[in-house]
């Protein structure tokens, strides 16, 4: 499928007797129309996301589940090249903003596996799953990537891995649930900022 600002495929059916899956994905195109429209920024995204159900048999079934995305900041540091003397103003706001935003490019992602075992009056569920973000933004002045023209960076990713187990008891109307989980979990952050005043 195409829409305004991405184009998307969506995938879903059986595999087999005992599989079905759903899949989907979708990409930006803003890029190439902010780039038509002479803007400053250029935008892109990119997502995923994907289930799969496996039926073992009656009393057992797992599921796997995962999403992620990836997005990408860029500068159109060509977009005042076509303007003329009479859009001054159109040309400063330009220069602004390709002198003060950063370029950001960020992705994360998720991706779980739940099984499933049904008894006569239970059912148990063991999930594990992980997910992470990880974060960029820098800027280099005049656009000019090298050391000495570094003036922000920042960086940054968190992390979490989760297990857990859960047995659900059910008999005459009552309902008894008890687990157990476990989870270890990062995060990590550095900033680099130089001040310039007065050039």
């Amino acid at each position: 499928a195409i829409g305004s600002s991405d184009a998307a495929i969506t995938l879903d059916g059986p595999i087999g007797k005992k599989v079905d899956f759903i899949f989907s994905a979708r990409r930006s195109y803003l890029q190439f129309l902010f780039a038509a429209l002479k803007l400053p920024i250029l935008p892109t995204y990119n997502d995923y996301q994907y289930k799969v159900n496996y039926k073992i048999n009656d009393k057992n079934k797992i599921s796997f589940i995962g999403i992620g995305a990836l997005d990408q900041f860029r500068l159109n540091a060509g977009v005042n090249d076509a303007l003329g003397p009479e859009d001054s103003s159109t040309v400063e706001y330009n220069n602004f903003i390709i002198n003060n935003l950063p370029i950001q490019n960020q992705w994360n992602y998720m991706f779980g596996i739940n099984y499933t075992h049904f008894g006569k009056h239970s059912y148990q569920n063991i999930v594990a799953s992980r997910n992470m973000l990880n974060n960029r933004a820098y800027r280099y002045r005049g656009l000019v990537e090298v050391p000495d023209s570094l003036i922000q960076d920042y960086s940054s990713f968190e992390a979490e891995n989760k297990l857990r187990f859960e047995n659900t008891y059910t008999k005459n109307g009552w309902k008894i649930n008890a687990g157990i989980g476990y989870e270890y979990a990062r995060y990590y952050n550095s900033t680099y900022g130089k001040i310039i005043v007065q050039g």
